[in-house]
């Protein structure tokens, strides 16, 4: 307000400013860690998850395996 703009557009300004970080890049300088290695995708599955999901279609395709071939066409149709 001193200099003669808005909160607003201050925020923006700073906002604009800002450099993009390089995922490559060295979290510190004595450090070899690099800033790609410690953002996670808080969309991925976990190990654990597809190992889960991996078991359970195993599971179910060897239970198809019981069903005659209208069972299966059936079954695959729904899901």
């Amino acid at each position: 307000e001193e200099i003669g703009i808005d909160r607003a557009k201050l925020s923006q300004l700073k906002v604009a400013s800002m450099r993009p970080a390089s995922l490559d890049a060295p979290i510190s300088d004595d450090d070899s860690t690099e800033f790609g290695e410690i953002v996670g995708d808080e969309n991925a599955q976990t190990p654990f998850d597809l190992l889960s999901h991996k078991n359970m279609h195993s599971q179910l395709d060897g239970l198809l395996t019981v069903l005659d071939e209208r069972e299966r066409k059936i079954i695959d149709a729904r899901f």
